[in-house]
């Protein structure tokens, strides 16, 4: 296998693909990664011999040139005959740096002990129609992290200065095998060898606990279903002082029989009577603001509409409100006496015109078979409609 193969490259990668694959391959097969696996080992000698002769690009034209015999996945076990001067030169003093930072950290679990801004919490809020025409505020009961009073989140309180116990007062760690060590400063102590705190006894070094508290929110007006509110800093606390997280608020607005939204605008249906479409009516509407008297002009027929302005949701944007739209529907009166019969009788003789005419094109005026209909409720009326 040619180190081009072991590295997973063609034979005219570039030096920083050599290194993105070295360091890919190395971070899976570091022995101190796969403790007590030789298999690992031996790939991972491998893989260093093969990115040691492609890194150089003498010896790399070298072996291009005459072919020489590449690395083999059967290389000594560990780290024996490992080159450390290559990690001493130029260049790649950064790749074996970097790479020997991040196994640090895989193996040592690492965190540099910087303030970690706290986890967003998410809740949801349910809103009804008057809710989102006035908006309001509404408190919620919210579980949450909230910083440790006594340690103010930090996990640790002020103690007299005694030795490191994780690097035994030494300020350093180590972590390697064979020939192979790494060292760095200790991160409990900071590389000092001393510490100057003890574990905070009321959070047990955690600087958080669990708390219900009290969040008052601001509802604004025209907040819609699956809008989401923020309220800055009222999320989890952060970690080692960090800042806070956000609330988000997810909205849902409770549906109402009576009204539906689109846009800006409410849509009400309003039932009217032959008589009332006939002659003109004033009638009583029971809108989200509460109860007016609309106009209906003679003649309205099924399915017109009657806008009244401003008395829909507010804008977001603007503020101002959008329209309450009417959506007419007549409702006919069930004829079930002589009386009754009669007068609409009379009424079609004054009447006679054909309302379906010019509807349907040519067959307009065509008869064909009897159909058999069945009445069905009305939505509007609550009640069978009069079929023929």
């Amino acid at each position: 296998m040619t180190p081009y193969e072991l590295l997973g490259l063609g034979a005219d990668a570039t030096e920083a693909q050599v290194r993105r694959a070295y360091r890919r391959l190395a971070r899976r097969w570091h022995p101190d990664l796969n403790p007590g696996n030789a298999d690992a080992a031996r790939r991972y000698a491998a893989i260093t011999e093969a990115f040691e002769l492609l890194v150089d690009p003498a010896r790399r034209r070298a072996y291009d040139a005459s072919g020489a015999a590449a690395p083999s996945v059967a290389a000594p076990p560990a780290f024996a005959g490992f080159d450390f001067s290559l990690a001493m030169h130029g260049a790649d003093a950064s790749t074996f740096g970097d790479l020997f930072v991040d196994v640090f950290r895989q193996a040592a679990g690492h965190h540099d002990g910087r303030p970690v801004r706290g986890v967003d919490l998410h809740t949801e809020i349910t809103l009804t129609l008057e809710d989102v025409l006035r908006g309001g505020n509404r408190r919620l009961e919210l579980s949450r992290r909230i910083a440790c009073r006594l340690c103010r989140g930090h996990g640790r309180l002020d103690a007299p200065a005694a030795p490191c116990r994780a690097c035994a007062g030494s300020g350093q760690q180590r972590l390697g095998r064979g020939h192979m060590v790494f060292v760095r400063p200790c991160e409990p102590c900071q590389g000092r060898g001393v510490v100057t705190a003890r574990t905070c006894h009321g959070c047990h070094g955690h600087g958080q606990h669990e708390a219900t508290t009290a969040v008052d929110v601001v509802v604004p007006p025209g907040l819609d279903d699956g809008d989401e509110l923020v309220q800055a800093g009222a999320g989890h606390a952060g970690v080692r002082g960090g800042a806070p997280g956000d609330l988000r608020i997810r909205v849902r607005v409770a549906p109402d029989a009576r009204v539906r939204r689109v846009g800006d605008d409410l849509h009400m249906t309003l039932p009217v009577a032959v008589h009332e479409a006939v002659l003109g009516a004033r009638v009583p509407v029971p809108t989200p603001d509460g109860p007016v008297t609309v106009r209906v002009p003679a003649g309205i027929q099924s399915g017109q509409r009657l806008r009244l302005r401003e008395r829909g949701v507010p804008s977001r944007r603007t503020g101002a409100r959008g329209d309450l739209v009417l959506d007419v529907v007549l409702v006919l009166p069930p004829v079930i006496d002589a009386r009754a019969r009669g007068l609409m009788q009379e009424f079609a003789r004054l009447h006679p015109e054909d309302v379906r005419a010019g509807w349907y094109g040519d067959q307009g005026d065509t008869r064909g078979d009897d159909a058999d209909v069945a009445p069905e409720q009305s939505a509007v009326a609550g009640r069978p409609t009069q079929a023929e």
